[in-house]
C-alpha cells in the first residue's frame, strides 16, 4: 500500500520564531557591553575609596590642585610617623619638617619641582640641590652640596684617562661622586666577547700601569681589581655572561 504525503503549508514566521533566530553574536556583544559597564562601575567605586583613603591620610585635594608638589610633600610627611610638618608656604612652595628621632629641622623648596629641581636646607648647614634630568635610560639625578656632587643614572661622564676603554665598546656612566678629598664613578657596557676575554684585557692593561692586580675568572664570570703603589687609585672590573652578551661594570676611586 502506498501513502502520499502532502507538504504542509507553514505560514510566515511568528515573532517568537524571529527571536529564536537572533544571532548569538548579538548576545555576546550585549554581554560584553554589560561587562564594560560593570567594570567601569567597579573601577569608579575603587577610585572613590582610594580618593577617600588618601584624604583620610592627609592628602588635600584642593592643595593638590593648586600646588601638587606641596600637597605630595605634606602627604608623604603625614604618612611618616617620624616626621612632623612644622609649616608650609604655598606661595613660595616650601615645607619645613622635623625629624622626631634626631630633632633635625629641614626646609624643602619645591618652587621649581616641575622642572626637576628641589632644594633642601637643614638648619645650620648649607643647602643641598637636587636636579633630575631626562627620562628612562637617558635620565639622571644630580645632588650638589658644599661637600661635593653626586650623579646617578646616565651621567654622561667619560672614563678617566688612566682607565682604558674596552675596544669596540661604548661605556655609559652610571654614577659619579666628586668631593673635596676624593672622586669615584661607575660605568657599564656590554660586548659580544667572553667575560674571560674582558677580564684578561683589563688584567693586562692594569699591570701595564704598574698596579697591583688580583684576578678571579670562571668560564661565565670574572673580576679583576687594581690598585697603584701609593693607594690613591683603585679600580674593580666585573664581567658576567648573559643572554644579551657579556655585561661589564667598572667602578673606580681616586684620592686627591
Amino acid at each position: 500500500m502506498s501513502m502520499s504525503t502532502t507538504p504542509i503549508n507553514q505560514g510566515p514566521p511568528t515573532a517568537d520564531q524571529e527571536k529564536k533566530k537572533t544571532s548569538p553574536l548579538v548576545y555576546i556583544l550585549v554581554g560584553c557591553g554589560g561587562l564594560i559597564v560593570i567594570g567601569g562601575i567597579v573601577f569608579a567605586v575603587a577610585m572613590y575609596f582610594v580618593y577617600n583613603k588618601a584624604k583620610q591620610m592627609g592628602l588635600d585635594p584642593e592643595l593638590m590642585r593648586r600646588s601638587p608638589a606641596i600637597a605630595v610633600a605634606k602627604f608623604v610627611a603625614a604618612t611618616n610617623p617620624d616626621v612632623e610638618v612644622l609649616s608650609s608656604d604655598e606661595a613660595n612652595a616650601t615645607i619645613t619638617v622635623k625629624d622626631k628621632k634626631t630633632g633635625k629641622v629641614i626646609t624643602v623648596s619645591l618652587d621649581d619641582a616641575k622642572n626637576g629641581n628641589i632644594t633642601i636646607k637643614e638648619d645650620g648647614k648649607d643647602e643641598v640641590k637636587i636636579q633630575a634630568k631626562g627620562n628612562g635610560e637617558s635620565g639622571s639625578l644630580e645632588v650638589k652640596s658644599s661637600e661635593g656632587s653626586m650623579k646617578f643614572g646616565n651621567t654622561g661622564d667619560k672614563m678617566p684617562d688612566w682607565l682604558p676603554a674596552y675596544p669596540g665598546a661604548a661605556a655609559t656612566g652610571t654614577y659619579s661622586f666628586s668631593g673635596n678629598d676624593a672622586e669615584s664613578g661607575g660605568f657599564h657596557f656590554s660586548t659580544s666577547d667572553s667575560s674571560e676575554k674582558v677580564i684578561s684585557f683589563y688584567e693586562s692593561e692594569l699591570k701595564k700601569s704598574d698596579m697591583k692586580v688580583q684576578t678571579f675568572k670562571t668560564s661565565q664570570a670574572g673580576t679583576v681589581t687594581g690598585e697603584d703603589s701609593d693607594k690613591k687609585r683603585a679600580v674593580t672590573v666585573t664581567a658576567g655572561s648573559s643572554d644579551e652578551g657579556t655585561q661589564v661594570t667598572i667602578a673606580f676611586n681616586v684620592k686627591k
